[in-house]
C-alpha cells in the first residue's frame, strides 16, 4: 500500500508538470483569470502529491524505527518529524495557497528528500535486497502499535 501511495504521488507530480508545460503558455495569452485557474490547479496537484509523500514518510519512518541500525533509526525519526509538518502545511496550502505556498513547498521538499534518503540508505528496511532474495514483510503486522 505504501508503494502504491508513492506511485500515486509520482503520477500527480507528472500531471502537475504536464499542466505547466502544456497549459501555462496558452493560458497566459488569454484572460488573466484563466492563467490563475490553471496555476491554482497545478499547485493543488503539487500540494496533494506532497501531502501523500508526507504520509508515506510517516509510515516508512515508523517502520525504520524498528530497524537495527542507528542510521536507519535516525533517518526514520527525522522523516517522522518532517512528515506531519509537511502534511499539515500542504493541507493548508490546498485550502489557501497564497498564504502557505512557501512553507508548504519547503516542508514538502524536506519530507520528500528525507523519505528518498531513507529508502536509499535502508535497502533492507522493507525486506527487499538488491538481488530481491528476501521476501517483503507484512506491513499490517509491522505497523501495529502495541499498548
Amino acid at each position: 500500500m505504501l508503494w502504491v501511495t508513492l506511485a500515486i504521488a509520482g503520477i500527480l507530480n507528472v500531471l502537475q508538470v504536464a499542466v505547466g508545460l502544456s497549459m501555462f503558455g496558452p493560458a497566459s495569452e488569454g484572460e488573466p483569470q484563466l492563467i490563475a485557474t490553471v496555476l491554482a490547479g497545478a499547485f493543488f496537484l503539487y500540494f496533494l502529491a506532497k501531502l501523500l509523500l508526507a504520509g508515506t514518510g510517516i509510515a516508512f519512518g515508523l517502520i525504520a524505527l524498528r530497524d537495527n541500525t542507528a542510521l536507519t533509526k535516525a533517518l526514520g525519526g527525522l522523516t517522522m518529524i518532517a512528515g506531519p509538518a509537511a502534511a499539515a502545511l500542504n493541507l493548508l496550502a490546498m485550502i489557501d495557497s497564497k498564504a502557505w505556498m512557501f512553507a508548504a513547498g519547503a516542508s514538502g521538499t524536506a519530507a520528500t528528500g528525507l523519505l528518498a534518503i531513507l529508502l536509499l540508505v535502508a535497502d533492507n528496511l522493507l525486506g527487499a535486497t538488491v538481488a530481491g532474495s528476501r521476501q517483503a514483510p507484512d506491513f499490517a503486522k509491522i505497523l501495529v502499535i502495541r499498548a
